[in-house]
Formats: C-alpha cells, sequence, structure tokens
C-alpha cells in the first residue's frame, strides 16, 4: 500500500488487515526506488505509516513500474526486506483497455497462455477510472472463487 494513501484510507487498511489480508510496502508516493536519493529511508516511513495506522509491520515491498537492480536489491533484503513481483499483468493501467479487456486478460489465468503454477496479478484501484478493475476482477471472483487456492504471500 502506497504510504501517501494508508492514513487517508485507515479505515480501507484496517479492514485489509482485519480479514486476513496482507498488506505490503509499495513506497509512500509511488516513487521509483531507482530514481530515489534514499529508497530504504521511503520505505521505512511508508512501513511506519502502516505500522501506525493497522499495528502490522511490513517487510514485504512491490516496487513501482517493477523498477528494480542490484545492488539495491540486496541493500533491501539486508535490510529485512522481501521484494515481491508479479508475474501477470492484467493492463488496466493502460487508459485505453477496458473493463472486459481485464476480464478477458484475467480468464487467462490457469490456461496455457496465463502463468503456469502460482499468478501474482497486477491490479491498480487508487483512481475513479480503476474502477473497472474492481468490477472485472468482482466478476472474475464470482465466476472463478472455487477454482482456484486463494493464498497470502509468505514471508510477509
Amino acid at each position: 500500500m502506497r504510504g501517501d494513501r494508508v492514513e487517508i484510507n485507515s479505515r480501507l487498511a484496517k479492514r485489509i488487515v482485519r480479514e486476513g489480508h496482507q498488506i505490503a510496502n509499495h513506497t509512500f508516493s509511488h516513487s521509483d526506488l531507482m530514481k530515489l536519493d534514499d529508497p530504504l529511508a521511503d520505505l521505512h516511513k511508508t512501513g511506519k505509516v502502516i505500522e501506525k495506522v493497522t499495528g502490522v509491520s511490513v517487510r514485504c515491498y512491490r516496487p513501482p513500474y517493477g523498477s528494480m537492480a542490484e545492488p539495491l536489491r540486496s541493500e533491501l533484503a539486508d535490510a529485512g526486506l522481501k521484494e515481491w513481483r508479479w508475474n501477470f499483468d492484467t493492463f488496466d493501467w493502460r487508459p485505453d483497455v477496458t473493463e472486459d479487456d481485464i476480464r478477458k486478460k484475467l480468464a487467462l489465468i490457469g490456461t496455457s497462455e496465463g502463468p503456469s503454477g502460482k499468478a501474482i496479478v497486477l491490479m491498480h484501484d487508487q483512481t475513479k477510472e480503476s474502477m473497472k478493475s474492481v468490477r472485472a476482477l468482482d466478476s472474475w471472483l464470482e465466476v472463478n472463487k472455487n477454482n482456484f487456492d486463494f493464498q497470502t504471500l509468505p514471508q510477509c
């Protein structure tokens, strides 16, 4: 979760934890970690806000834009932070992608065209326009909730 959104969405952050989901660190303001002067400080700042609001200490992060390279990855790992990435992008962040496009993309999970094994799906819900993602996922889950074994990420 983005640090700058945790406090203004504190009820949602608490609900996520209460319902047994995980919150991971996604920087304070969706900054590219590779372009920050002190990426570790940014992730620590975000972690402190998440912990203050939810009572949960987060150890996992997802780098915005997937932007990551050595030696930063090693530095963050040495600081006890675990990186998680997606292996399936719905492309919902593209302005031209429709709700139906997202639904069709989600339908590929578990097929020969989708990820084999465990899928970590990249989706967004931060703007009004992102409601297309929420609606597409909701309808996909309604059909598929019993077809998959949904799990939280280990070590988070």
